[in-house]
């Protein structure tokens, strides 16, 4: 026998569609399992159940699989219980205190429209409804119409290539000599992060009422990131290469003599 499913007198206002809500509870205190009932509901006490549209969005994909899992395990219930079993699971469904033969035969039939029509219920994640939105209407949105969508990872190897692109590139003096001070600043290991900032304040250019004013900003930022403003020491003297050497003799571990080293 299938479980009825009980909910509390603040749920039940919760659950019920006429309701305008706002729900707030911890973690485990059932505003899924509200959220499914809610939506049961709905489906159930449309009048044309194929012109019905209902949008439920989540934070994570986990959730919106989660959702979606619970919904059409619900409506397989329905769709596979007993009269009796499925009455029991009506009441508070129906708007019929009691379910009739007729909100039976109407509950079986919700699970086979669902699954021939899967789109009268949209539960999606925030992205991925702003990412449907933009394939509907590309040029609106002044993309173009085959645009795909860049995942994280494939956004860092993009930048990657780019760059070892431009670093293998010859011919451009000005790339060249940019590159060849950049290297003298940056480590290898820190690389990543230059780009990653890049990337970063490359997201904000698109909105910039004033460029020359964010020019400024944006090389300030990258000049105090790369310490352009320190001078290059080019030598070394004989005083300083005397210092190296006295540490050399007196620090036994490595890490600390580099470190005074680099101090110097």
């Amino acid at each position: 026998m299938a479980q009825k499913r009980t909910l509390s007198p603040e749920q039940d206002i919760a659950a019920n569609p006429a309701e305008n809500v706002w729900v707030q509870a911890n973690a485990g205190t059932g505003k899924t399992s509200v959220l499914v009932q809610r939506l049961l509901r709905i489906l159930f006490r449309s009048p044309d159940i194929e012109s019905c549209g209902i949008l439920c969005l989540t934070y994570t994909n986990a959730g919106a699989g989660e959702m979606r899992n619970r919904i059409l395990a619900a409506l397989r219930e329905w769709a596979m219980a007993s009269d009796n079993d499925l009455r029991d699971m009506l009441c508070g469904v129906s708007e019929n205190k009691n379910p009739t033969d007729i909100d039976i035969a109407h509950a079986r039939q919700i699970f086979f429209t669902y699954i021939d029509n899967p789109e009268i219920l949209k539960i999606k994640t925030i992205h991925g409804f702003c990412e449907e939105i933009l394939r509907r209407f590309p040029l609106e949105a002044g993309i173009s119409p085959s645009w795909t969508l860049v995942s994280d990872t494939a956004q860092r190897i993009l930048m990657q290539n780019a760059f070892d692109h431009l670093i293998n590139s010859s011919g451009n003096a000005r790339t060249d000599a940019a590159f060849e001070h950049i290297v003298g600043r940056v480590s290898e290991t820190a690389m990543p992060e230059l780009l990653g900032m890049l990337t970063s304040q490359y997201k904000y250019f698109f909105g910039v009422d004033n460029f020359d004013n964010y020019r400024k900003y944006f090389i300030d930022t990258t000049r105090y990131f790369l310490n352009l403003d320190s001078p290059i020491q080019t030598e070394t003297t004989p005083e300083k290469l005397q210092n190296i050497i006295n540490l050399a003799k007196t620090e036994k571990k490595p890490l600390n003599y580099i470190t005074k080293v680099i101090n110097l």
